[in-house]
């Protein structure tokens, strides 16, 4: 009791000291606080790292021999860009054709393309045709094998009365498919060495977190696998675009194309043509419809007639 007395006499006796030391506690505790924190982070960190490759923090030998033969495994470096990669295998490269033809006849042009395609090994991706009074417009999409591609245009040529429009271009997939395979054999690697821990591990856990390593290396390396797949897919078949029309001047032409008088006319007819189409089409959808609009024009101008006579008689 006498501690207390003597405590609260020397405050009153020592204010502003007492307000220092009050003031200098405030300011020490969140340090203190912090420092606290970094360190059982630091302890906990320090003990996960030692489970998440698989070792448990037990101190028998065969953990020991499993922690000290990780620590000896060199990581696997991440690739960069400048990496480059030899390989004899041939280049991935995957080409893209564009033509726009005028022909006589869609249906038998359809047919020859699509038996053409077949013939070379390859397939129609889509097919489409439009068939309006006196004009036909269509298009396909085919791919064939790239070695045969060239074949297909050429023949795509002379089957067209005229070519309207013509353009080619590729794409060199190769570097990417090369950088693809390397990260497929790094994580494949990877894998196979985890599956030696694997062989290795005796706790439930070290044996749950390692195939939980090796699942996600699993998955990287299957959607790696398909990437591949579809690079070499696109570089096997070469895609080719082509539309038809029996209409000359229909196509969007050639921009390197001098102004075509004949075309122009042959536009401003076609145009003439289908406006006297449209008129006539509108008359015949009249004349059909008239089952149902000249009854009802027949009774409204009887309703009318009567009504109307009786108007006049009261006037």
């Amino acid at each position: 009791m006498n501690i207390f007395i003597n405590m609260k006499n020397w405050i009153l006796a020592h204010k502003l000291s007492s307000l220092l030391i009050v003031v200098i506690i405030i300011l020490l505790t969140p340090l203190v606080f912090v420092l606290s924190i970094i360190i059982g982070s630091t302890s906990r960190n320090s003990y996960q790292d030692s489970k998440t490759i698989g070792i448990s923090p037990m101190s028998d030998s065969r953990n020991t021999s499993l922690k000290q033969e990780i620590s000896t495994m060199s990581p696997v470096a991440p690739l960069s860009g400048n990496d480059t990669f030899t390989t004899s295998q041939e280049r991935k490269v995957s080409k893209e054709y564009y033509l726009s033809l005028v022909i006589n006849d869609m249906r038998e042009t359809l047919q020859q393309v699509n038996a053409q395609v077949i013939q070379v090994g390859g397939f129609v991706v889509s097919s489409n045709m439009s068939n309006p009074v006196g004009d036909a417009n269509g298009d396909m999409s085919i791919r064939v094998p790239s070695d045969k591609a060239e074949k297909i245009v050429s023949f795509l040529r002379d089957l067209g009365k005229k070519v309207i429009f013509e353009n080619t271009s590729a794409q060199d997939l190769t570097a990417q498919y090369q950088d693809i395979e390397a990260r497929m054999n790094l994580l494949t690697e990877n894998k196979n060495r985890f599956e030696e821990i694997m062989r290795k591990a005796i706790t439930t856990e070290d044996i749950l977190n390692v195939q939980k390593e090796i699942f996600s290396l699993q998955e990287q390396i299957d959607t790696l696998t398909g990437q591949q797949r579809y690079i070499k897919e696109i570089s096997k078949y070469s895609h080719i675009t082509v539309t038809f029309t029996t209409r000359d001047g229909a196509l969007s032409q050639n921009p390197n194309e001098k102004w075509n008088v004949k075309g122009v006319f042959e536009e401003a007819f076609d145009a003439l043509k289908g406006f006297g189409v449209g008129i006539a089409t509108f008359a015949i959808w009249i004349l059909v419809f008239g089952f149902v609009w000249i009854p009802i024009l027949a009774i409204v101008i009887l309703i009318k007639k009567r009504f109307g006579n009786k108007i006049n008689i009261k006037k």
